[in-house]
């Protein structure tokens, strides 16, 4: 008894079985054989690649809100350590200046000053220098959580940064008393002139307490750090242990990546 086999290099026929007629009379097997050309001759990825280019291209704003064009995907090592980093710096930031008693930046000195004559006089007061350098440092890092936010294909992460453009908006009033403005790109800015003339209650109010703007913001960096961590357990695998993909890739991720 012998077998022959017959080795075929067009796989066509293995689409034989669905061929059927479309209601405007085209061909399904037409359409799938042309999408699989699309994509093996890499048309589509390019195609993804360009979309996806042009969208994250834009503004650390419009990466940020549209967190609904980007499921909750896994993000590249690069991207997750970037991620890690800057989100730690604005937690600490933040909670130094949350810290009480000793450790405040609000703990109130002995200020001493001399009028037009020269004459010396010590009262206690806030040290605005020391305010000013710990508000500056919490900008800073602000603005690079969103910078490097904003790459994130993470929905989590996303909506985190979100919920911060929108807390800081909410907030614009009572920041502006202080020196601290709004940008067009959702960043803020610190004119350090202003901000030492503030009344240093006020800057005590934003970001001292327990409900204030700048608690509000330490929470959401410590959710995007945690999501960050997560993440990167998560592992680079795309498929799991039943062979389905993982709920976590995103369709256009995953194209644009065999370009």
């Amino acid at each position: 008894m012998s077998i022959n086999v017959t080795l075929k290099n067009d796989y066509s026929f293995l689409f034989s079985g669905m061929m059927t007629n479309n209601s405007t009379g085209g061909s399904s097997l037409s359409n799938l054989l042309a999408d699989y050309a699309s994509i093996k001759n890499g048309s589509y990825g390019k195609l993804m690649k360009a979309y996806y280019s042009r969208n994250n291209g834009s503004t650390t704003s419009s990466a940020a809100s549209s967190s609904t064009s980007k499921s909750n995907s896994k993000d590249d090592d690069k991207t997750i350590a970037e991620i890690k980093t800057s989100s730690s710096s604005l937690y600490s930031s933040t909670k130094a200046l949350l810290d009480t008693g000793e450790k405040s930046v609000f703990k109130q000195e002995d200020i001493t000053t001399k009028d037009e004559n020269g004459v010396e006089s010590t009262v206690k007061g806030y040290n605005t220098d020391k305010i000013y350098k710990a508000v500056k440092s919490f900008v800073d890092d602000y603005n690079n959580m969103l910078e490097e936010g904003s790459n994130s294909y993470n929905s989590k992460i996303l909506n985190s940064l979100k919920s911060m453009i929108s807390t800081t908006k909410a907030n614009e009033r009572l920041l502006s008393k202080v020196g601290i403005t709004i940008n067009s790109d959702d960043t803020i800015s610190i004119n350090e002139e202003e901000f030492k003339k503030a009344d240093m209650t006020t800057v005590k109010s934003i970001f001292n307490s327990t409900g204030s703007y700048g608690y509000s913001i330490n929470t959401r960096a410590a959710f995007i750090n945690s999501y960050a961590v997560n993440d990167a357990k998560a592992g680079s695998g795309l498929y799991s242990s039943s062979a389905n993909y993982l709920s976590s890739y995103n369709t256009g991720k995953i194209y644009s990546s065999f370009v």
